[in-house]
């Protein structure tokens, strides 16, 4: 037996192994991918090469109703590569997994050797000790239960930094400078090598990242940043690094907070804001006559 159906129906001749492809996607392209397979060694689907951890999903259910069934739950280690680079900060939009399945002895390079058993976007991290739960609903169901239209009426941009409706080049904003100084309660301080680190609050809400190749990157959320001297700057980070030693090199990327005068004055970006700035803070709409 060559083909995955019959094998998979098969009550003897079955091995079956998974891989799970968790990809990030930035202006319709695949910016970062993590290949990974439940197998004992490294295995090949669909032409790429997914490699060996530990880890387990919950049971697929695809129902009618629009509840928790439509949706799977993966674990894997907390120091997995992609955990480390995006369970710790803000959730990131067009983070998709997919779940491949074959056997082993398929030829899993070629169709008819594999199949796709979910696809859908990861819509939450959830971290208890070592471990870290990764929660996606159906790509189908998930669209059934969308909203339209997306844009809401309000005062504040409807955009994503850096996406394509806001069109802000990351490239642009982002500074690279070194670690000064390490704190336990999660914190770093970094040299002011550049004007835009001497200024309180400016990268609020971005992320600072260490780059030792993408395979070791971790990235970290930034809460608050603040002048702590004449050299140094404190960026307040949503989590510990697992591993960070002074000197080491990173890069710090502004947040926006999605205000009119931050996108005008701070992104230089004002023509292409995606909110209504001039929305009344009162709803004429509710409230008695006077």
């Amino acid at each position: 037996m060559t083909n995955f159906t019959a094998v998979e129906s098969s009550l003897t001749d079955g091995k079956p192994v998974e891989g799970y492809r968790f990809r990030y996607y930035v202006n319709n392209k695949v910016s970062e991918e993590y290949l990974y397979t439940t197998a004992q060694t490294a295995v090949k689907i669909a032409g790429q090469t997914f490699q060996p951890i530990v880890m387990s999903r919950s049971e697929i259910k695809i129902t009618t109703e629009n509840d928790d069934q439509n949706e799977i739950a993966i674990e894997m280690p907390r120091d997995t590569d992609f955990v480390k680079n995006f369970a710790f900060k803000k959730l990131v939009p067009n983070l998709i997994v997919e779940v491949f399945r074959t056997h082993i002895g398929l030829n899993a390079n070629v169709k008819g050797g594999y199949a796709l058993l979910w696809k859908g976007p990861i819509v939450k991290f959830e971290i208890n000790g070592n471990i870290a739960t990764i929660k996606s609903p159906n790509v189908f169901s998930r669209t059934l239960e969308a909203q339209y239209p997306a844009l809401n009426f309000q005062s504040q941009c409807n955009h994503i930094l850096f996406d394509a409706r806001c069109g802000v080049k990351r490239s642009t904003y982002a500074k690279y400078t070194k670690i000064t100084h390490v704190n336990e309660l999660h914190s770093v301080r970094v040299k002011r090598s550049h004007a835009t680190l001497g200024t309180n609050g400016y990268y609020a809400g971005g992320e600072v990242v260490i780059r030792r190749g993408t395979a070791r990157e971790e990235r970290r959320m930034i809460v608050a940043s603040s002048i702590f001297s004449g050299t140094e700057t404190t960026l307040n980070i949503t989590h510990d690094f697992e591993s960070v030693k002074v000197g080491e090199s990173v890069e710090i990327v502004p947040g926006c907070n999605h205000s009119y005068p931050q996108c005008r004055l701070k992104f230089k970006n004002g023509d292409r804001f995606g909110g209504l700035p001039m929305v009344p803070n009162d709803n004429p709409f509710t409230g008695t006559l006077s």
